[in-house]
């Protein structure tokens, strides 16, 4: 993922004058400025996105508040006699978690997100004040903020601190986060036993069943050459990732490649530009001078090396290597997820140690096993004693036949999302459904606001019934978009009484 900045001389000539600064082998340093845009941009796509949606998920009348959720963690942790802030590091110990708080953070992010896009002098304190900020959303977002994009945004971000300055190894931390999360997406495929990724019909499925589909996978599923694209797609999460240790460049447009057929096809927020930005690293400053020529405001611009003495360059190594090798155990135990090694799990827990909570470094794996059916969770209310129902309609997922979600782009829409995982588990347990139900009967505006159709606008129903159909995309388009069956109900009928006691806000 960059010009090779790992070849930086360790000991270069020092002026008498001042002290020894680590020189570039390429002069400009293209792909780090690129490289802090691009991360710009996904941060600002990423709070920017959470921010319209966060009062009605987690604010003091929202599905989750996250009051609740200080109030559950402070309880937990005291009595375990562990430092709060160090076991759920979020500055909504400081701020609270009211309406405020939450917009405050929020709007925070997004305004250092334009900090690192504009100022490169900046760009440091910029993306430490954006890892704190996320990873402070991201423990009080509940079920959420728990997407494996979430964690890879925070790991990035900690990675690019040591990456745009350049320091000595640096540039193999978005290398081999991007080599883990494509090599371990192939891997745990292959090692999950789905009989669809072994028989290759993965996609005859994978179209119409992922969580927020929209036209582009609709055109894809009637397409032919699934089992070819299976291939394809091993090739590159399997296959190209090695390329990264020995020809990083080789690998830039097969991943790119992957990642536009996955945004085209369906909607996966952030992740396509995140994941993207993540490959910029693996072309060298040279080749991005001979891409990009004047096209981009690169040339008269530039991104030394911090200079640093060489106590600092040994100190600034070690969290460079300690990184390096949770990730490289990570990697030990992709495949053995059942039963990994005694040796390897004590290893990572050693290294891990107490940073556990703040998401230095994760795992990954996307679409272990393809899921072949599709039940959409339908909420409807009533406010006749259920003489007449009316239904709730969601902004991205499908709700009846002639239903197809439009491309949210980078917008991640959760409360969609958690639909798709609620309708693949049981009403009992999925709790923040039922809060959100809750919410429904008391006709909270920030959650009704969450939704495209609240057909309830004057006052909220006395009662609320949901249910499931089953969908997959129906053969001819005259047919409309999707084939639906009946399905059944998912929750039983609910009213406020219910609940008993009010929510914890």
């Amino acid at each position: 993922m960059a010009t090779d900045a790992c070849d930086l001389p360790l000991e270069p000539p020092a002026a008498p004058e001042r002290p020894p600064a680590l020189a570039p082998t390429t002069s400009g340093g293209e792909a780090v400025l690129l490289f802090r845009r691009a991360l710009a941009l996904v941060h600002l796509f990423a709070f920017g996105s959470l921010w319209v949606q966060v009062q009605g998920l987690i604010g003091p009348d929202g599905i989750r508040p996250a009051t609740a959720t200080l109030t559950r963690a402070a309880a937990v942790l005291a009595s375990r006699e562990e430092s709060a802030l160090w076991a759920m590091p979020t500055l909504g110990w400081f701020t609270g978690g009211g309406a405020l708080a939450l917009h405050a953070l929020c709007g925070a992010g997004v305004a250092l997100a334009l900090v690192l896009l504009l100022s490169p002098r900046l760009a440091l304190p910029a993306l430490a004040g954006l890892f704190g900020l996320y990873l402070s959303l991201f423990h009080l977002g509940a079920e959420f903020l728990r997407y494996q994009w979430d964690l890879l945004l925070l790991e990035v971000t900690f990675a690019a601190l040591f990456y745009t300055a350049r320091f000595p190894l640096s540039v193999w931390l978005p290398r081999l986060v991007l080599f883990k999360l494509m090599f371990s997406s192939g891997v745990v495929k292959l090692a999950s036993g789905d009989p669809t990724w072994h028989a290759l019909t993965a996609l005859d499925y994978h179209y119409w069943t992922q969580p927020i589909p929209h036209f582009g996978g609709l055109v894809a599923w009637h397409l032919p050459g699934h089992a070819l694209s299976c291939l394809a797609m091993f090739a590159v999460e399997l296959v190209v990732p090695w390329f990264i240790f020995f020809r990083p460049a080789w690998g830039f447009f097969p991943f790119l490649g992957l990642l536009g057929v996955m945004g085209a096809t369906g909607n996966y927020g952030f992740f396509h530009l995140l994941s993207a930005a993540l490959c910029i690293p693996l072309v060298a400053d040279g080749m991005w001078r001979r891409w990009l020529g004047g096209r981009l405001p690169l040339r008269g611009r530039s991104v030394p090396p911090v200079p640093l003495r060489r106590p600092a360059r040994v100190a600034l190594a070690v969290p460079i290597v300690w990184l390096m090798t949770l990730s490289v155990l990570h990697l030990g135990m992709l495949g053995q997820r059942r039963d990994p090694p005694a040796a390897l799990i004590g290893a990572y827990r050693a290294l891990v140690g107490p940073f556990d909570a703040w998401q230095f470094e994760n795992g990954y794996g996307l679409f272990a096993t393809m899921t072949t059916h599709r039940d959409e969770i339908h909420v409807e209310g009533s406010d006749d004693d259920g003489a007449t129902w009316r239904r709730y309609r969601f902004r991205y997922k499908p709700d009846d036949a002639h239903d197809l979600p439009p491309p949210a782009l980078f917008h991640m829409p959760r409360l969609d999302w958690q639909m798709w995982f609620a309708a693949l588990g049981t009403c009992r347990r999925n709790e923040w459904f039922l809060a959100f139900q809750r919410r429904l009967l008391e006709g909270a505006p920030s959650v009704t606001g969450l939704l495209a159709h609240d057909p309830f606008p004057d006052a909220p129903p006395g009662r609320l019934r949901t249910r499931t159909e089953r969908f997959t995309f129906a053969e001819s388009p005259a047919d409309g978009v999707w084939a639906v069956s009946p399905g059944s109900p998912y929750c039983p009928e609910l009213t406020l009484a219910s609940f008993g006691s009010p929510p914890g806000r």
